[in-house]
């Protein structure tokens, strides 16, 4: 069956860097919108946060390709183990902090790297 066939033509029209596989997989494992309506609203606001999370992911991916300093390549496998290391918990409370400060720090890290390009 194509993703369509399945109810996911989102996937086949946007491309989220993996992060609807991670939230089905990762925050909400064997269980599905197309099932429970009510977790939609949940999922959806994870999701978000986390396509977010990957846009980051795959835009250090791509500044790896770049010839970065040693320094500087240990700043980016580091903000990308962060950024790895969110999980559910992040989407409580503690959203504001960890997870906006992830993605800034990753944003503000790749803003420098205009010099390389």
């Amino acid at each position: 069956m194509s993703l369509n066939e399945l109810g996911f033509s989102g996937c086949v029209d946007y491309q989220c860097f993996g992060a609807g596989p991670r939230v089905l997989n990762d925050f909400f494992p064997e269980r599905s919108w197309l099932n429970e309506a009510q977790l939609l609203p949940k999922m959806m606001d994870v999701f978000w946060m986390m396509q977010r999370v990957h846009n980051m992911l795959h835009l250090l991916f791509l500044a790896g390709r770049l010839p970065l300093s040693d320094n500087l390549a240990e700043r980016k496998a580091a903000l990308e183990s962060r950024l790895l290391r969110i999980d559910d918990s992040d989407f409580s409370s503690k959203v504001a902090s960890n997870y906006a400060e992830a993605c800034s720090d990753a944003r503000r890290f790749l803003t420098k790297l205009r010099d390389y390009m």
